[in-house]
């Protein structure tokens, strides 16, 4: 049998979720968080109430018409719980394959090769989800979000002879989730991309989720700020050793 790690990345994603959805300590998690009126049975269950188009019933409040809101609700808690953002990841995986099949017209690369650039963004963009700002219409932003991050800005920035952005802007202070905040964005989730340590992306990432502050990072993880400090700039050396490493690399003619 093929092994898993040389399958599609789409059947690996499938075959990922049939397991993690019936697994039992991820359930009793999905149940803590009270989302529905009732004790779920699998993951399924809260994956079909944020709208994702499976042939199941849905909760009473889904059912309320709010599968938005739902999401919405995920999203939110998955700033700080993996768990969260790989549910909101397969809500959005059908439009991000969707969007990867368009893209990879015209050029040389497979549709699976397109789609592990969007889902490397898609996963920042969801641990990173303005829930304030943008309220609505969580998956069509998130899948419109990871397509801009993932071929459109690092095409202007080519075009516009701009460099990567300084990962000293991470030090300190995070910027708000501005003009600057997509760049980091797409930093994060190249360096993702080239095998930077998930736990280096996903504190960075969660910190640009609250403006940067170590002191809501510590309290959400039950450590000191201190901790918290020494582990963003561990971060930040990991990023600048990645950047780094891709200025040396040739560029393409």
């Amino acid at each position: 049998m093929e092994a898993l790690h040389e399958r599609r990345l789409a059947d690996r994603l499938d075959l990922e979720w049939r397991h993690l959805t019936h697994h039992d300590p991820s359930v009793r998690v999905a149940n803590s968080w009270g989302l529905l009126d009732h004790p779920i049975e699998d993951l399924d269950e809260v994956l079909v109430a944020t709208g994702h188009g499976l042939d199941r019933p849905t909760s009473t409040r889904a059912a309320a018409g709010a599968p938005d809101d739902m999401l919405l609700q995920v999203v939110t808690l998955a700033a700080i719980d993996q768990l969260a953002a790989r549910i909101v990841l397969q809500r959005v995986l059908p439009g991000l394959r969707h969007r990867a099949r368009q893209w990879c017209v015209g050029t040389r690369r497979s549709s699976d090769d397109v789609l592990g650039d969007l889902v490397a963004v898609a996963w920042t963009l969801i641990r990173t989800y303005d829930v304030e700002a943008r309220m609505g219409y969580v998956a069509a932003n998130l899948i419109r979000d990871s397509a801009h991050y993932a071929f459109v800005a690092p095409r202007r920035r080519l075009s516009s002879g701009e460099r990567a952005t300084d990962p000293a802007e991470l030090d300190d202070a995070l910027p708000d989730r501005s003009t600057s905040s997509g760049e980091l964005l797409l930093l994060l989730a190249s360096a993702r991309q080239d095998g930077v340590a998930d736990e280096h992306i996903d504190l960075l990432a969660e910190l640009m989720s609250v403006d940067g502050s170590t002191e809501i990072v510590a309290r959400r993880h039950q450590v000191s700020s201190r901790m918290i400090r020494y582990r963003r700039r561990a971060a930040i050396a990991a990023i600048r050793t990645f950047l780094a490493a891709t200025d040396e690399e040739p560029v393409a003619a």
